[in-house]
Order: structure tokens, then C-alpha cells, then sequence
């Protein structure tokens, strides 16, 4: 069940990727996020 949600959520957000919709996926994202390398 979990395998299936999580892969529902992975398409939606490679969609609106493609889209150009940024946002939908920055909605979903915490506002403190930081990058390392």
C-alpha cells in the first residue's frame, strides 16, 4: 500500500515537472532545506 502511494506522489510531481509547474513541487517541500556536498 505504501509502495503504491509513494509512487502516486513520485509521478504527480514528475508531471507538473514537466509541466513547468514548480511550485506544486516547492509547495511540498520544507522552506529550510540545505544543500551539501
Amino acid at each position: 500500500m505504501y509502495h503504491t502511494i509513494i509512487r502516486q506522489q513520485v509521478r504527480k510531481t514528475f508531471a507538473a515537472l514537466s509541466r513547468g509547474d514548480y511550485e506544486q513541487v516547492l509547495a511540498g517541500i520544507s522552506p529550510n532545506i540545505t544543500h551539501t556536498l
